[in-house]
């Protein structure tokens, strides 16, 4: 299937959004002339979110061990794409801007991550301790260890090929798993770009816990350093 696209979002209870974001990405799908599939990797919800994904004709992959990384895994495990687009099904991303990754992909880049900062709208849509601590803080502590050249480390909208997902070989159950794949892919060698995008409020406040998640991604962040973990070829 070349250049087939799974589309595949992360879900737990998410049923004032999910059923947007499926029509969204499946919208975009159409309008841009691509074959793909949407997946939603649901990681337990009880709010009938699987029910609403699955009547707007999304596969819907249900996973048992919770957590951010795991869910993403589970999903990404039954993708049968070549190029892979994940985001969140919170309605904060714009689906619209496939065609962005997707293009970037076809050009021969084989991790395409979105870009928040770059755009002004989006920094007011981000909470203010998100927006400096979580977009471009830990962004920048990130590049102090394994300099991976991008600017938003912790975008949730990212694109890449199939080959590329297994080369990362990622692991991480949780929040820190956005980190764990920026330093994976710098360490597999991957050719990488960005691109810009929107992002807008979340309805419902955010359920991240900025602290505790942000603590997270820095543990992984050194433990990956100091473990040479990709290291050596993201330090030299």
């Amino acid at each position: 299937m070349s250049n087939f696209i799974s589309v595949v979002m992360p879900c737990l209870n998410e049923k004032e959004t999910i059923g947007l974001c499926v029509e969204k990405a499946k919208k975009s799908l159409q309008e841009n002339g691509f074959e793909g599939e949407i997946i939603v990797a649901d990681n337990g919800s009880d709010d009938g979110s699987k029910e609403i994904a699955r009547q707007k004709e999304a596969r819907v992959i249900e996973v048992a061990n919770r957590g951010y990384g795991n869910a993403y895994l589970g999903g990404l495990k039954e993708a049968r794409g070549n190029f892979l687009l994940i985001a969140d099904s919170d309605d904060t991303y714009d689906f619209s801007e496939m065609p962005k990754f997707i293009e970037k992909l076809k050009d021969g880049y084989e991790f395409v991550n979105g870009n928040r900062i770059g755009n002004l709208w989006s920094l007011k849509s981000l909470p203010v301790i998100h927006r400096y601590f979580g977009a471009i803080i830990l962004s920048g502590f990130l590049n102090v260890f394994f300099r991976t050249g991008l600017t938003d480390a912790h975008c949730g909208m990212r694109a890449f090929t199939k080959d590329a997902y297994l080369k990362m070989g990622l692991a991480s159950p949780g929040m820190e798993f956005a980190s764990e794949m920026l330093i994976r892919a710098k360490g597999a060698g991957l050719k990488t770009t960005e691109v810009e995008i929107k992002y807008n409020p979340r309805s419902e406040g955010s359920k991240l816990n900025p602290l505790g998640d942000g603590w997270r991604h820095i543990k992984t962040i050194l433990r990956f350093y100091f473990q040479g973990v990709n290291g050596d070829s993201a330090r030299a």
